[in-house]
């Protein structure tokens, strides 16, 4: 009886999720990899009011070993996203700053869209789109100040 209620409750860890309905695959790549400690941060947005402070959903992706490259997937609902990713060396969430400006930590967005300055770019920059039964694929490339 025990190990018929453990099974049920430890089941749900190990079954992969299937998209709803009025969901899409995304596949996302992310290139440029230049430390293979921590994990990628994959913040994502679906308003530009949240952009880039209060992500709908965040996904932690561990990084393929040896490799510069590492791809994931993952559904999301039809409509407008933008995407910044985090190379967290530390797995501590967050970006670390030298003197308190620069990013010490590789990030990217989607659109591979570029700060400028001091000046991380709009939502409207790193922004795409997604339709009900579509695959979109979205590459970004990482980059460090």
């Amino acid at each position: 009886m025990i190990s018929k209620i453990f099974l049920l409750l430890i089941l749900p860890l190990f079954t992969t999720s299937e998209p709803t309905e009025k969901q899409s695959n995304i596949n996302l790549e992310i290139s440029n990899i230049q430390d293979s400690k921590g994990q990628l941060v994959v913040s994502i947005y679906s308003a530009k009011d949240q952009f880039p402070k209060a992500p709908f959903k965040v996904l932690n992706i561990p990084k393929q070993a040896n490799s510069k490259v590492t791809k994931a997937s993952f559904y999301l609902e039809e409509g407008h996203y933008a995407i910044v990713i985090l190379n967290d060396v530390n797995s501590n969430g967050e970006m670390d700053y030298r003197l308190g400006i620069y990013p010490k930590e590789a990030f990217g967005f989607s659109n591979n869209a570029t700060v400028s300055g001091f000046k991380s770019p709009s939502f409207e920059d790193c922004l795409f789109k997604v339709q009900k039964d579509e695959t979109v694929n979205v590459a970004i490339s990482l980059n460090k100040i």
